[in-house]
């Protein structure tokens, strides 16, 4: 005896041999676990997507905010190295938006005539790389204000400075 689920495949094949794909397929259907199954706007609102890709309720979204609460700020934190890299972002934040930091650049720029020193090609993206690095002067330096970022002779040195096409800086980024 044929089952019932057969004949309603076989409408939607209109002749067309039943497979398993098929089979499987009609089976699946209205399965929350299927893939690609269609979920409920009330399914959806109640989960979310983690950032692992699985499906997680706001329950548990909940639950694993409070057991992880505290774990990985500031110290706790695997990545953490002592507080330096806000500092080292705010001092470089603060020596871009400088207008001595953007005649440096333009003078590195007419110096090395808008060309990239490693690959010769002219262009407009171009940017102006420090040979010693801004981190390490800050930290020579001991560069904290305003003021001493001004004060510093080597931080606008021409002769730290050389021109690179994006694609050449992020080399010599990589290489570091």
């Amino acid at each position: 005896m044929k089952d019932p689920r057969y004949k309603k495949i076989s409408k939607k094949l209109k002749g067309r041999k039943i497979t398993w794909a098929d089979k499987i397929s009609e089976a699946m259907k209205g399965n929350q676990n299927a893939k690609g199954a269609k979920r409920s706007k009330q399914w959806i609102e109640d989960h979310i997507k983690s950032n692992t890709g699985r499906i997680v309720s706001e329950a548990t979204k909940r639950k694993l905010s409070k057991i992880n609460q505290g774990n990985w700020i500031g110290k706790k934190n695997p990545q953490w190295k002592g507080g330096v890299s806000h500092y080292n972002e705010k001092i470089r934040e603060l020596i871009e938006s400088l207008f001595e930091y953007k005649l440096w650049r333009s003078e590195v720029f007419r110096r090395d005539r808008w060309t990239c020193q490693t690959c010769q090609i002219k262009g407009l993206k171009l940017n102006a790389h420090h040979i010693k690095r801004v981190i390490t002067i800050i930290k020579e330096y001991n560069l904290k204000t305003k003021k001493d970022i001004l004060k510093c002779k080597e931080l606008w040195k021409l002769d730290n400075g050389v021109t690179l096409c994006e694609d050449c800086h992020k080399l010599v980024h990589k290489k570091i």
